[in-house]
């Protein structure tokens, strides 16, 4: 298994525009940065960070099917992988703020099992995570465990379908 530096240095960009066609995954890792606006004072944040939300979205860019099961893999057992990144995240912070108001971590998309909106159903898109906080050094910290994730859930999903007769129609 590469590292990030190992993957960054055989030019393996980790956070590209999403408007590509499907590739190596690990190459893939899609991030869109957005800042949002919010009209309440936070005490935790400093003056210049008043009122902004930060904010991303990765495209996991594979397929949830029943073998590999890769949202199972991204979320961890029993959510292992969300939890550490968020218990990581709220290390230091005051016990009063709840670990989980800190950042966020959603998966969402096809096969996520995430139900929103009126009617409480999965989202059409593409499985994708979410992640945001209105603290960017927790923000960047949850960004950065994301990325080595998922390069490491990409290379399982290689490695389990490297032998196999039968392969996803996204495998390269």
């Amino acid at each position: 298994m590469q590292t990030m530096e190992q993957h960054a240095a055989a030019g393996n960009g980790l956070l590209q525009a999403s408007a590509m066609p499907y590739q190596d995954p690990a190459a893939q890792l899609n991030a869109s940065l957005y800042f949002n606006h919010y009209d309440h004072y936070d005490p935790y944040q400093t003056e210049e960070e008043q009122g902004i939300k930060y904010t991303c979205r990765y495209d996991i860019q594979i397929e949830n099917e029943s073998v590999f099961q890769v949202a199972r893999r991204v979320i961890g057992s029993k959510g292992a992988n969300m939890k550490r990144i968020i218990e990581d995240c709220s290390r230091g912070f005051d016990t009063r703020v709840n670990p989980y108001e800190i950042v966020k971590l959603r998966l969402r998309g096809k096969g996520s099992g995430f139900k929103e909106g009126p009617n409480q159903v999965e989202s059409e898109d593409p499985l994708n995570i979410c992640i945001s906080s209105k603290y960017k050094d927790k923000y960047d910290y949850a960004c950065g465990e994301m990325d080595k994730l998922l390069v490491r859930v990409y290379d399982e999903f290689k490695a389990f379908y490297r032998n196999k007769a039968r392969k996803p129609l996204n495998y390269h």
